[in-house]
């Protein structure tokens, strides 16, 4: 009875390493060449704006442009299945924001977009 226990504890300790490393396993596709898991933009009804739409350089960035009161853009991305899970696992989301050697611009993430739209407030809350 004692070894039964003993298969099964291995076994199941066996299945959850080899989950763990499917998990963080480097994807690659069929002909060899590596998945990357960068997000990718996606459309939504807001949007009034692409960005890049047609240079074959870059890809096409779907986007909301606020021009008042901060200049705010807005964009979408999509998460795959696998990235999701990726996010699940580990907690955290990476960014990259190129600056071109000038300053860094404020960056937002949220998984609500509600939370993107800043309310415009009188200028006397802003002043001590």
């Amino acid at each position: 009875m004692h070894i039964l226990l003993y298969i099964l504890i291995a076994s199941l300790l066996v299945a959850a390493m080899t989950f763990y490393y499917w998990l963080t396993a480097p994807q690659y596709s069929e002909d060899g060449t590596p998945i990357t898991t960068i997000l990718e933009a996606t459309d939504f009804p807001e949007r009034n704006m692409k960005l890049a739409e047609h240079q074959p350089e870059y890809k096409t960035l779907p986007a909301l442009y606020l021009r008042e009161p901060y200049g705010q853009f807005i964009t979408c991305w999509a998460l795959t299945p696998w990235q999701r899970v990726r996010l699940l696992r580990t907690g955290k989301l990476w960014a990259s924001q190129l600056t071109w050697k000038d300053q860094f611009q404020p960056i937002t993430f949220t998984t609500d977009s509600r939370d993107l739209f800043i309310p415009v407030r009188p200028i006397d809350d802003l002043v001590d």
